[in-house]
């Protein structure tokens, strides 16, 4: 699945959801088939790992790592070059 501009801050906030609600589960004192069940729902929701980004060098939004231009100031960029 490719990360959208406009989907990217529904699944942060869903990252951010997994997250609170497994600190929750994992502090209860016996969780026990709520932890099961949790940690089999976990995969089934969970999206991707936050994309990385870096600053457009014209107008310093944020952009993708590997973006040849900017979604926001269509001003072509140069990705950096992959370090070995």
């Amino acid at each position: 699945m490719s990360d959208s501009m406009s989907g990217a801050p529904a699944r942060s906030k869903l990252r951010a959801a997994i997250a609170e609600v497994e600190l929750h589960v994992s502090g209860l004192a016996d969780a026990g088939k709520l932890a099961i069940s949790w940690h089999k729902l976990v995969p089934l929701i969970a999206p991707e790992s936050e994309p990385e980004t870096r600053a457009c060098p014209h107008c310093k939004e944020r952009i993708m790592l590997l973006a040849t231009r900017c979604a926001q100031c269509w001003k072509k960029s140069t990705p950096p070059v992959a370090k070995h």
